[in-house]
């Protein structure tokens, strides 16, 4: 049986692969990002796509489970998440392929944080999930009807009452309710916690940098007027709640999501990376 030592130094040298398949996404967007193929969802795709892909071959992945949590969590959430961002100019995605949702939020957006979900979840399988398993929690219905429920309210107030929606604060708002099942989870489970902790510097750093790129090629700009604070960082400046939801506590978060509501096991044992 092998023991978290030597899977950890098993799998160094896939951190390694996929540190460098990254920054040759960044690179590409580099050279294309003022071309058609420079565009943010392709770049994005470049970003994390390789990774996947690596990931996958590299060690058997749960894709049933991992798609199930990309459409609820990335696709549902997300578009709940960008339809409201997008409605009150927390900021808009400028750099976009397909025509506005009720000309409101671009479904790049949404197919972005897909990809990201899908990404991130990978790497906690691979990483971080002593115990992987194709199980998948019967919890998955709640987490398919919250969403639903969050656009269907959300369409009928667009619709009916959209003032309603007009929010001063709506990124610091809307983010603090993004992470408040993370804190929930940590609480309830402090030795599955851990978990969360180390999705945190690869991710960090990984958006960290995509937002320079974003900022810096009109990927998105944010037209709004209320921010927490703003940060300024390689010359670009972006909103506080960027760095701190995004950037920061958006992997810990989606991963208590899937562990909340997909995930079937009860082990407590981590895998160091």
């Amino acid at each position: 049986m092998e023991t978290d030592r030597s899977i950890t130094i098993r799998r160094r040298p896939d951190m390694l692969v996929i540190s460098c398949l990254v920054a040759a996404g960044y690179l590409y967007n580099l050279l294309a990002a003022h071309t058609l193929a420079g565009k943010a969802l392709i770049g994005a795709g470049a970003l994390v796509c390789p990774s996947i892909a690596y990931l996958g071959y590299r060690r058997k992945k749960p894709w049933k489970k991992l798609l199930y949590a990309t459409v609820i969590f990335g696709g549902l959430f997300g578009f709940f998440f960008e339809f409201i961002q997008e409605f009150n100019r927390s900021y808009s995605v400028i750099s976009r392929i397909f025509p506005k949702i009720l000309d409101t939020v671009p479904p790049d957006n949404v197919l972005g944080h897909m990809l990201m979900v899908l990404f991130m979840l990978t790497f906690y399988e691979h990483f971080i999930n002593k115990h992987t398993s194709n199980r998948i929690s019967p919890r998955i219905k709640y987490g398919a009807l919250l969403g639903g429920i969050c656009i269907a309210i959300t369409l009928i107030l667009f619709y009916t009452q959209p003032s309603l929606m007009r929010l001063d604060y709506p990124y610091a708002y809307l983010g603090l309710i993004a992470i408040l099942p993370l804190f929930v989870y940590g609480y309830r489970h402090p030795k599955l916690a851990y978990q969360l902790v180390l999705m945190m510097p690869f991710f960090f750093y990984l958006y960290l940098l995509t937002e320079i790129l974003a900022v810096r090629y009109s990927w998105w700009i944010y037209p709004g007027a209320h921010y927490i604070g703003h940060v300024q960082i390689f010359s670009e400046s972006f909103p506080f709640e960027e760095l701190f939801f995004w950037m920061l506590l958006y992997a810990p978060a989606v991963t208590a999501y899937y562990k909340i509501f997909m995930d079937n096991g009860n082990s407590e044992k981590t895998t160091k990376i």
